[in-house]
């Protein structure tokens, strides 16, 4: 499978935005609770947390642009409490933080299941690193053909250490979060209601076709 290069780079910075956005949330969380600050309801608290999160994204790129003595030409982007709730990823933080601190938001949604957020959460960082995976392992295998496909040229060691160091990365996934997964000729998917393809058949069969060669006597669901 071969996707548009600029493409893959972007789904692979997008990753990256959304995790270390997140540790600000949770940052931002963690603060909440120490000052043991009490909000009327979800939305005041939703503002708390982007208005910590924009001034942090803001320090943080003051401070890489003053590292590279450059002028500061760009702004960080304007945090919006509509993107928490749109977000799978906050929006699941931040539910399951409302559930462990229930007494910090006076008025709240009550779920019938507790777990939910808490689900989500999980569900929602699991995505997260099959998207990275599966962007590692695409990238790994289009480095590969590009070799296959040029009889003058020989696919150095290292690449084939990438790709397989990308198989063990899946192999680990799939072992440690087997509860949620399941493999079937769509490729990697969620094993619940939502049945969302994660990692798709084309991406993965060369995963498949390492673990039968490689790893002989496993078995995969």
């Amino acid at each position: 499978m071969t996707i548009y290069r600029g493409a893959r780079e972007k789904r692979k910075s997008d990753i990256v935005k959304v995790e270390a956005r997140a540790k600000l949330v949770k940052l931002a969380l963690q603060v909440v609770k120490e000052k043991k600050y009490i909000f009327k309801f979800k939305k005041h608290l939703l503002e708390n947390v982007a208005k910590f999160v924009e001034d942090a994204e803001a320090a943080t790129l003051r401070e890489a642009i003053l590292c590279d003595g450059l002028e500061l030409q760009k702004k960080s982007a304007h945090v919006v409490v509509s993107g928490f709730y749109k977000s799978k990823t906050y929006s699941a933080i931040i539910d399951e933080w409302i559930l462990d601190n229930p007494n910090c938001v006076i008025n709240k949604v009550r779920r019938r299941h507790g777990s939910d957020a808490k689900l989500r959460l999980e569900c929602s960082e699991l995505s997260n690193e099959c998207a990275r995976l599966s962007s590692d392992l695409i990238e790994a295998q289009d480095r590969l053909v590009g070799f296959e496909n040029n009889p003058g040229k020989i696919a150095p060691s290292c690449l084939m250490d990438e790709l397989h160091n990308a198989y063990f990365a899946v192999d680990a996934l799939i072992g440690e979060f087997g509860a949620f997964l399941k493999i079937n000729a769509g490729g990697v998917i969620l094993d619940n209601v939502l049945q969302r393809n994660l990692i798709p058949m084309t991406v993965i069969k060369g995963y498949l076709e390492w673990k039968k060669r490689e790893i002989k006597g496993d078995t995969i669901r």
